[in-house]
């Protein structure tokens, strides 16, 4: 049997993409889900490109496994697993919280209290936890309620909007989920790179949680120091777009009185390059609404007139300043971030109350993003 188009292996990744930089992420385990089906379809699908069922006790199982090493104390570098692991015992044993990494923005970590429960209860060991099998099922079936409960059937929903390319989102308490055709033959096909995805993406969520900072502390690790981008001080920006957007709400127009904030027009999330061009003021309640999503095709609108009507007064502002700007390079960017969203069905921000529409694909056609888009 021949494999399954690479196009629709491409809409696929896209769609995955577009989860991890547009759904909304409280707790980690919409990417402990996804790393489920992704060593699941290896493990027990084929390369027939068919549909395969995925029991939910499985999805636990591997939930297990993976927030089993993450439950102990954090520890830096030079201090042991086993001493963690011993700390833990120690700690849950007089009744303390252990100093763990932090998983979510909410109080209600099911999973992690299962798993650490279980931990405790066998010294560390998993061979111990799955050899008592009364003990096993109890926790399985008890952390496949929790999966029911919270990531299975948000993880495909985007702006407030569903997408259920992975699976059906029939809701509830189920025993098993079907993975669409080709969606095992995807995941099993790019598994490393599915996999990679996640984990960078896990990583960066834990490190930016407030409640993990005691812990983290403000040291550059590894990640950043290799493939950070560094951020610019954006306070040199305000005199400029003050002036030119007449200190109103780049979005809704509306007046800056108090507080403003300075936004990226592509979101830094989606490609983490400070160029001037790409600033504009927003209300804070607008950024926050706004978050990781492009603008809708009416803001886009307004930012290309903006750079074209003013581009020679922002040009010597930015120079004046010393800032970092390059129109063409910011189209480009704009384009490409764009023509993604567009490829993947990934909504647009309108609004406070319309933060997530369709991408108008009039878009294509505003001149103000230089080059044509074929």
């Amino acid at each position: 049997m021949p494999p399954p188009p690479d196009h629709l292996q491409v809409e696929i990744l896209l769609k995955l993409q577009r989860v991890l930089a547009d759904g909304q992420f409280t707790a980690s385990y919409k990417f402990a889900l996804l790393q489920a089906l992704a060593d699941l379809a290896v493990e027990r699908g084929d390369d027939s490109g068919n549909a395969l069922v995925v029991p939910v006790v499985a999805i636990a199982e591997k939930f297990i496994q993976y927030y089993w090493r993450q439950v102990v104390p954090y520890t830096p570098l030079g201090f042991s697993s086993t001493d963690a692991g011993a700390a833990f015992a120690a700690d849950a044993a007089e009744g303390q919280t252990p100093a763990m990494l932090h998983q979510s923005t909410q109080t209600k970590v099911v999973v992690l209290r299962e798993v650490a429960a279980a931990y405790s209860r066998h010294a560390g060991s998993l061979r111990a936890a799955r050899a008592n099998e009364r003990s096993w099922l109890a926790l399985v079936a008890r952390v496949a309620r929790a999966v029911c409960e919270q990531p299975l059937w948000k993880l495909q929903t985007v702006a407030g909007h569903q997408d259920p390319f992975l699976y059906e989102n029939v809701g509830g308490h189920v025993r098993s989920i079907e993975l669409r055709p080709v969606i095992a033959f995807t995941l099993r096909r790019f598994h490393g790179l599915v996999q990679e995805l996640l984990r960078g993406a896990w990583l960066r969520f834990v490190r930016e949680l407030n409640s993990n900072q005691p812990l983290l502390g403000q040291s550059v690790d590894l990640y950043e120091f290799l493939f950070g981008a560094e951020r610019s001080a954006l306070t040199a920006y305000l005199d400029i777009l003050r002036e030119v957007q007449h200190r109103s709400c780049f979005y809704c127009t509306g007046a800056l009185v108090t507080r403003e904030h300075i936004d990226h027009f592509v979101p830094w999330s989606r490609y983490p390059v400070d160029l001037a061009h790409n600033f504009v003021l927003a209300h804070v309640a607008c950024n926050a609404s706004k978050g990781s999503l492009l603008a809708d095709v009416l803001h886009l609108e307004r930012w290309c007139e903006r750079n074209e009507l003013l581009g020679a007064t922002l040009r010597e502002a930015f120079d004046a300043r010393g800032l970092l700007h390059n129109v063409d390079a910011s189209r480009a960017i704009t384009r490409w971030a764009y023509s993604l969203a567009e490829d993947s069905g990934s909504p647009v921000w309108r609004s406070r109350q319309e933060p997530g529409v369709s991408l108008d694909p009039r878009w294509r056609a505003l001149p103000g993003l230089g080059a044509a888009v074929v």
